[in-house]
Order: C-alpha cells, then structure tokens, then sequence
C-alpha cells in the first residue's frame, strides 16, 4: 500500500463521500488512489475558489466536515478568500494540498514555499504540513476531528507529492476518526442562566448561526414556547443559518439595537450567535443599557469579546438547550399569556411589511421585494436559498419569509463568489431538495465556473441573478463618504455593463431564462425547476441602496 492509498481510507472510514478539488502534477498519486474508488466521487472545480465553496456548501448542509484538495502553493493561494469566509463561519472544511517534492523545498523551486501551513494558519483552526509519509493518515484523521470539533472550523494540510506515493505499512492501531464529544456547561453556569430568565419581566431570545449548526432547531423551538419568548434571528451581518421558522407567530424578524422588542427587553438571551461582526466603527453600542445579557456559543473566546455579558455558557447551543430545558421552569399561564399578547403587534407589523411587496413595482426593472413577493408563491416550502445577494439581500429577505432551519445559508466573511459554487455542495448533501442559488450579478462573475461543474454532475440548481448591472456596495460606499444619498454620477468600479450572464451560463451547458417584470417571475422558475439541469434566472432589478451600517 502507498500513503495516498490509506489518506482514501481515511476518507472512507469517516463516510466521506465527496473529495473536491482542482488538481495538479502533485495530486498524481491521490488521483490514482481515487480512480475506481466507489465511495469516494471526485467533484472538480474550474476554479480554487469554487472547489473551497463547494466543499463549504457541502459542510453546513450535511451538519459534518467536508475535504477539498488544492494544488500546491499558488493552488491554496486562489482558494484563500473562500477558505477566510468558512473560518468566519466556523464551517469544518478540511483544505488539504498536494505540494512539491520534499527535495526541493528549501531548493526555490517551482510553486515552492517551504512553510506553505504558514500561509494560512491565522485563518484556519490548525494548519500543517506532513513530515513523514506513514503519518499521512494520522495526519488527515487529526485534522477532520479538529475541524468537526466545537467550535468548529477549517483546517489545512500539506501533503509532499514524493511522501503520498511513499510506501507505507499497515496501521498497528485504528485512528478512531470522529469529533470529540461536544463540551456540556457547569451546573453554576446553567443556573445563572436560568436565574436570571426566571426573574426577568421582559425576555428577549435572539437566535444565532450555532443553533441549526449544532442540530438544535427542535431545542430552540421547545424552549422559545416554554417561555413564551419573542424571538429575533442573529443580526444579518453574522447570519449563516436561520435557527428559527419565520413563519411562527413569535418570530419578530432579525435583531437590531433599536427593534421595538429590544428597547423594552430587560433581558436578552443569544443563543449560538455572535455579539457583533463589525462593518464600520460602531456610532452607538449594540446592546440596549436597560437590559442584561447572557450569551451561549461554542467559542468561549467569542463571549464579552466586544460587550460584557451578564451570564455566559461556553458550549454549543443543543447542549447548552438541552441543559436549559430541563432546568428551568415553565412560568405560571398568565405570565406566557402577557407575553404572547405584547408578541402579537409586532408581530401583525411584520406581517404587513411581508405582504406590502405585492403592491411594489413590477417592473422592468423589477423590484427587489417584488421579485421574492413572486418567487415564495412558487419556490416549495422545503426549497434551501443559498444568500450571496450582498445590498439586494435585505430587500429580497423583507419580503420572502423562511420556511425555517436549513432553509437558508450564507456567509458573513465577505469573499465574493462563495453563493453559487456553495449552492452545489448543498445540492449534494440533499439532491431531492430544491436549492436556488440567489447571487448579485457582480458576486456571479466571481465563480460563474460552477456552472460547468454543475452540469457535469448533474446537479439541478437555479441560480436567481439580481442583476442591477452595478457594484452596489461600490456607489454605497461612495455615497457614505459623500454624507449623501442617490448620487447620480458615474464613479469609477461602480457599473457593469456588457455582460449577458445567460450566454456565459449557456457556454457552460447550462439553461437560461432572462425576466424583468413581475408576471414573467413564476414561469420562468417554474421552466427552471422543469428542465432538470442547472438553469440561471436573469433578474433585471432595480438598485437597492441600504444604508452601510
């Protein structure tokens, strides 16, 4: 047996179904290992990027790690910006890299950086490079279960091509694959926690990206009901997952400081999210003075990291639920009365907000709201959006309720192209599930690639284009700096013009569809959802400028 053959059984023995990638010269003996080998599909990527945002969509959808290869030094260098969004959003994406020959890493040779772990550790959870070729398996066992293990996170590995085609012994020992069991809090901690949900008058819970991560949306909902809590989903700047069905009547929409449940909140409980991802220096603290706080996350260096809480449980939120559930009491009837009827106005002004997109513009362009108004009356209840819409997104999501966790996935890191490629890992963790893609057209160019990998494996995603033919984000920086709004002229990296999205998806077998008027929306999904392969929707919209908060 040579090394690459046991890394493929390391992969086997952790039901690794998929290995993606974009290989080279230095994979060759990985390659041969995987020739043949029914357990584990090779998923090729036209880019470096796409191959990290598929292994990342795969990641979250499947609730476990996923393995991507790389090539080399210049290999992992293209993949680094999707690997920075997995590390932001603690997804267990294990980055593994074929590198050159041993004997010529302290030589400058070609696509040679010696310490290539290096590059990436401060974006990873463990970065190495292995230094023996009967450790190869040890290696890639140890790195999967740092990645699977709370808080979880990627990691990377650097293999030399000389050292995977090595022969290698039979194991003496099995390396018992597997994420080390998930951290339970204190009974001090638990206590604390429910002390003060007990003595609050006006409890908030605001539900974060942890909660469908660790496997918690049955918990969250058991506990929200128990209490009678109102519930905000995690702010939208950090937001990966939602934890909580939009449709339930104690669901009052995303957090902000200055939400009307939150100015009357004397306590507010955040479960599995992040306390706060930072676009600009802060005008004003994110947290109400009048109310305590308790914060739940698998991170213990995420809690107080920029605001003092008032009781923490450092675990992952199914846990730490569980532990909640069975602590607390259930408050008398007529406290969860009270608070179910103040739940219920901000609740029917929700509402309406939803249900005003049907009176906004129909277009051409389309409006952003108008767009999801007709999407949700065709799209399945079940169907998973993938979110890179970057300025339209807040517009689409007012207006296109979730049906709840696992319904949505998007990434708070900021590395552009992620939205498409991911949609494909998510469509293979659940190929019966309907997953639509939905991307600005200037985050599209970043990894329009994946359409080709889409077809040629047969995965039937729509990607829904909000195509407003501009950097929007661009002209909204520009007009923060201006102290202005609705800046007519034209500034330079602002415009797009010239592309036709649907010829470049056609070029790589895909279908398309252009609309840009309300009653053009449902045919065209429908078309899309029907020709069983990967079809894009081109969305003429028009501009959505949200203020950069």
């Amino acid at each position: 047996m040579y090394a690459a053959e046991d890394f493929v059984r390391v992969l086997k023995d952790w039901g690794i179904p998929y290995f993606f990638g974009l290989p080279g010269s230095t994979e060759a003996p990985l390659l041969e290992a995987l020739y043949g080998e029914p357990k584990v599909r090779y998923v090729l990527g036209l880019h470096e990027a796409v191959a990290v945002a598929m292994a990342d969509g795969y990641a979250r959808a499947s609730n476990g790690p996923a393995v991507v290869g790389l090539h080399t030094t210049v290999g992992t260098m293209a993949g680094m910006s999707q690997i920075y969004n997995a590390f932001r959003d603690r997804s267990p994406v294990v980055v593994t890299c074929g590198h050159k020959a041993t004997g010529i890493l302290n030589r400058n040779g070609f696509c040679v950086l010696p310490d290539l772990a290096s590059m990436v550790r401060p974006i990873t959870k463990q970065a190495c490079q292995t230094l023996q070729a009967n450790q190869i398996s040890e290696d890639l066992n140890r790195v999967l279960r740092i990645a699977s293990t709370p808080p979880t996170g990627p990691t990377f590995l650097a293999v030399p091509e000389d050292l995977l085609g090595a022969p290698v012994a039979e194991r003496a020992l099995p390396l018992g694959g597997g994420p080390l069991p998930s951290p339970r809090a204190g009974r001090g901690e638990v206590a604390a926690v429910v002390d003060l949900l007990t003595g609050s008058q006006r409890p908030v819970l605001v539900a974060g990206s942890d909660v469908p991560a660790s496997g918690a949306t049955t918990e969250i909902l058991d506990l929200a009901e128990k209490l009678a809590l109102p519930v905000l989903e995690e702010d939208r700047r950090s937001l990966t997952g939602l934890a909580f069905p939009q449709q339930h009547p104690q669901y009052l929409g995303a957090y902000r400081v200055d939400h009307p449940v939150i100015k009357e909140a004397d306590l507010i409980l955040f479960v599995g999210a992040t306390l706060f991802m930072e676009f600009l220096p802060p005008s004003r603290p994110a947290l109400p003075p009048q109310a305590k706080v308790i914060q739940i996350h698998p991170d213990p260096l995420e809690i107080g990291r920029l605001y003092p809480v008032h009781a923490a449980i450092a675990a992952s939120a199914r846990p730490a639920l569980l532990d909640l559930l069975e602590a607390i009491p259930v408050p008398p009837d007529e406290t969860k009365a009270a608070r179910l009827e103040a739940i219920r106005p901000f609740r029917e002004a929700l509402e309406r907000r939803w249900a005003s997109a049907a009176g906004s513009a129909s277009g051409p362009p389309l409006s952003v709201a108008r767009l999801a108004f007709e999407a949700r009356r065709v799209l399945p209840p079940e169907t998973a959006i993938v979110e890179e819409a970057v300025r339209s997104a807040p517009a689409f999501f007012d207006s296109f309720p979730s049906s709840g966790a696992g319904a949505l996935f998007r990434t708070g890191g900021g590395g552009l192209g992620w939205g498409l490629p991911a949609s494909l890992g998510v469509k293979l963790a659940d190929p019966r599930r309907p997953v639509v893609a939905l991307v600005g057209d200037g985050s599209l160019q970043f990894s329009v690639q994946a359409f080709w990998t889409a077809v040629q494996q047969g995965l039937a995603v729509i990607a829904l284009v909000l195509n407003n033919g501009s950097y929007q984000a661009v002209k909204a920086g520009i007009e923060s700096f201006l102290g202005t709004e609705g800046d007519t002229r034209e500034h330079p990296g602002v415009s797009l013009p010239g592309i036709d999205a649907g010829q470049v998806a056609k070029g790589y077998g895909a279908h398309a569809i252009r609309v840009s008027h309300a009653d053009e929306v449902g045919p065209a999904l429908r078309e899309a959802m029907a020709c069983g392969r990967p079809c894009l929707v081109d969305a003429q919209v028009a501009s959505e400028r949200p203020k950069l908060a």
